[in-house]
């Protein structure tokens, strides 16, 4: 997704270097602690839109999940949460209330 002049992104750690031999002109600082947490927890929602945008392409499409993925594992290790414990979360809905591989849609009225 193009970044957006004037607005903060986080980015992968060798981006600014690629930026830098592209002659991008940026402003840049390495975030920590909640302010870190904070632009780690919203870039799934960046990922996610880039999975849906990509939808016709199967490679780009394969591509996005890896960065969506990617989000997701920084979140982990930032708070220390083991990948054990999501999947057994993920295992325990799925067997209560399914997946999605039915393609049920609801509209409440």
């Amino acid at each position: 997704m193009p970044m957006e002049k004037g607005v903060p992104k986080l980015v992968r750690d060798n981006d600014p270097t690629v930026m830098r031999a592209k002659g991008v002109r940026f402003m840049e600082h390495e975030a920590s602690g909640e302010e870190l947490r904070g632009y780690l927890f919203r870039k799934p929602l960046e990922e996610a839109g880039e999975v849906v945008e990509a939808m016709n392409s199967r490679a780009k499409t394969i591509e996005e999940i890896g960065d969506l993925l990617d989000t997701v594992d920084a979140i982990l290790e930032f708070d220390g949460i083991d990948m054990e414990k999501v999947e057994a979360s993920r295992l325990a809905k799925r067997t209560s209330r399914g997946c999605f591989s039915k393609g049920k849609i609801v509209e409440t009225y």
